[in-house]
């Protein structure tokens, strides 16, 4: 069943039971806005009123704009605006708002789960990938470290339930999560700033500017940042763990020099610096290695780095060129990269025995996709198109001892350095076919051709009792062909059924 909500003029209570002060990290925030241009407007049309005075929902589940209750997906289409209302301001925390959605707690940012439906996967080894895909304007934002993305300045966010294994080109087995932001707007200039402030010390800004650059191109500017100080004291070093500080920006540029063409230029930056509790301590352990501060579940004594950074960017350009016949060609091409930094006390106590010194990952990866639409407001309707991905990933693993394992501070007692390089391809075609005013098909193939190439060398002291090895290679590659098929019925204009098939 697809949902929508909205929070509308008049605050009309919403069909599902929010908490404001229910957040990822347990605060609440009192939150102050002033504008300028009042109405911050979407840059596409995703919501008009039809002839019934019912609002019609836009969305681009399919790669063409339809109206929500014309898709036969299992999806949730959540309005910048709703956003906005229930002060969601990152992926995550669309969680409490959307059924099937969930975000595990794993500790770090390099190690964030979400998933649909009961499916989903982290892929902090470098080796595995992600079974929801996400993307922002059509671009695979990356693996687990890089999908908690900021929704600041966002026109809608589309989360799809089930294999999308047609019409989205990476790792969306069960599912994908669609984020659309607004586009520059050529014929006004406006304005926004919301600041923000909450317990343990939370501070909170977001700010929007578009300004028209002559009648045919506009640059859009959004900017949001966040602090909060952690609730777990650490007694060895008097720092507060579990903090929050990020900051996010996203300039886009768009051009529109006649009614064919609309090409936007967009580069983002996403910073992340918390002092994190990597290992939640085990009190009886604690307890036997002389730390009474292990009783306190707010408490821990570790001497070992414990931090997380987590750094991405990326670059893109979207073209969309209507022919003269009607077809829209559409091009995506970008370029994006993710890296993270993460140390921990695997002793978890405040002798120097055994620390983590450093978990580090880094992914950069390049798309294209190239897509032709046929033209809208026909019985029959058709998307295909070519994509491809190539990524590369590299991890670097230190582990470290100290004088309470019977070594010298620093002594390296374990090393692993691994890459793994990823090349994809697929041929996609989805179509639609309206028999009548009541009964609709849609079917899709998409065939995938995937490579990876991995190297990997590892060094522990044998005490560890692993397996140590140089020069360690592997490839594997394969090929499959997916499909999607559904059939659609609308009983009246207010009662509708489908039943989808669909394999990722």
């Amino acid at each position: 069943m697809n949902r929508y909500y909205r929070q509308r003029a008049g605050n009309l209570p919403a069909p599902f039971h929010y908490n404001p002060q229910r957040r990822v990290y347990g605060h609440s925030a009192l939150r102050a806005a002033v504008g300028v241009g009042i109405a911050l407007l979407a840059g596409e049309a995703f919501a008009q009123s039809s002839t019934s005075g019912i609002e019609e929902i836009i969305v681009v589940a399919r790669q063409r704009q339809e109206s929500l209750q014309d898709v036969p997906i299992s999806m949730a289409a959540v309005s910048g605006e709703s956003l906005r209302g229930m002060h969601i301001d990152t992926l995550q925390e669309m969680e409490y708002s959307v059924p099937n959605l969930v975000f595990g707690e794993t500790g770090t940012s390099g190690e964030t789960h979400i998933g649909l439906r009961g499916i989903g996967d982290f892929s902090r080894n470098i080796g595995f990938d992600t079974r929801v895909g996400v993307y922002i304007d059509g671009v695979f934002v990356g693996q687990s470290l890089a999908v908690d993305q900021g929704l600041a300045d966002i026109a809608q966010v589309e989360v799809l339930r089930g294999p999308q294994g047609t019409l989205f080109g990476k790792n969306s087995s069960s599912g994908a999560i669609n984020i659309i932001t607004n586009k520059p707007e050529l014929d006004a200039t406006r304005g926004e700033l919301q600041l923000g402030v909450g317990n343990r010390d939370n501070r909170y800004g977001s700010g929007m500017l578009n300004v028209p650059l002559g009648k045919t191109a506009a640059l859009r500017v959004s900017v949001v940042a966040q602090e909060q100080d952690g609730y777990i004291d650490n007694i060895a070093t008097g720092d507060k763990l579990m903090s929050n500080d990020h900051v996010q920006g996203r300039a886009r540029l768009r051009f529109q020099p006649n009614e064919s063409l609309d090409l936007v230029l967009s580069a983002d930056v996403r910073n992340q610096d918390n002092d994190i509790l990597f290992l939640e301590p085990d009190a009886a352990y604690e307890l036997t290695a002389g730390d009474p501060a292990a009783a306190d579940r707010y408490k821990v004594n570790q001497d070992g780095p414990l931090s997380d950074k987590n750094d991405s960017w990326g670059v893109s350009a979207n073209a969309d060129y209507e022919l003269t016949n009607g077809f829209v060609l559409t091009s995506i091409t970008a370029y994006r990269e993710s890296k993270r930094r993460v140390g921990s006390d695997e002793d978890a106590t405040a002798a120097y025995a055994l620390h983590v010194q450093w978990f580090e990952d880094k992914f950069e990866h390049f798309t294209q996709e190239i897509r032709l639409s046929s033209p809208a407001g026909c019985d029959f309707s058709y998307v295909a198109g070519l994509y491809y991905f190539d990524q590369k990933a590299e991890q670097h693993r230190d582990v470290v001892l100290g004088p309470a394992f019977g070594a010298p501070p620093g002594f390296l007692g374990g090393r692993s350095i691994g890459a793994v390089d990823t090349t994809s391809w697929a041929a996609f075609i989805n179509a639609n076919l309206a028999l009548n005013d009541k009964l609709s098909l849609s079917g899709g193939l998409r065939w995938t051709d995937e490579e990876k190439d991995a190297n990997l060398d590892q060094f522990t002291l044998a005490a560890f009792g692993l397996a140590n090895f140089t020069g360690y290679s592997d490839s594997f590659s394969d090929g499959k062909l997916t499909a999607t098929a559904s059939v659609r019925y609308a009983f009246t204009d207010n009662v509708q059924a489908y039943f989808t098939y669909s394999r990722g």
